[in-house]
C-alpha cells in the first residue's frame, strides 16, 4: 500500500499508530493516482492529511479491517452514493 502525507494539513495525533499497524510505502502523488483504490484519513481537525492507494480488493478489505480495529470510522460505509475521489474516508473514532 502506497501513501502520501498532504502538505500543511498536520498529521493526526495517532498517526504513529496507523503507520505501525499498516504496511505503508511512501509514494508521490503521481504514483498514488495510478492506484486502483484510494483511501483518505482525517486528522482531529477534520482535514484529510493522508492518502493511501491500494491495487487490489484484498488489500482494500485488509486496510478497512485494520482501520476498524484501530477504532477509526469509515465515513463512506453507510453512504448510498457512489465513491467520488476516495473509496473510503477514515476519521478518528471517539477513543482517539
Amino acid at each position: 500500500m502506497k501513501t502520501i502525507l498532504i502538505e500543511n494539513k498536520g498529521a493526526a495525533r495517532c498517526d504513529e499508530l496507523i503507520t505501525a499497524a499498516l504496511d505503508l510505502t511512501p509514494a508521490t502523488q503521481e504514483v498514488l493516482e495510478k492506484e486502483h483504490m484510494r483511501i483518505a484519513v482525517r486528522n482531529e481537525f477534520d482535514l484529510i492529511y493522508r492518502e493511501i492507494g491500494v491495487t487490489n480488493l484484498t488489500d482494500f478489505m485488509e486496510l478497512i479491517e485494520n482501520f476498524e480495529k484501530l477504532g477509526f470510522i469509515n465515513e463512506l460505509e453507510a453512504s448510498q452514493l457512489p465513491p467520488q475521489q476516495y473509496d473510503a474516508i477514515f476519521s478518528p473514532g471517539p477513543i482517539h
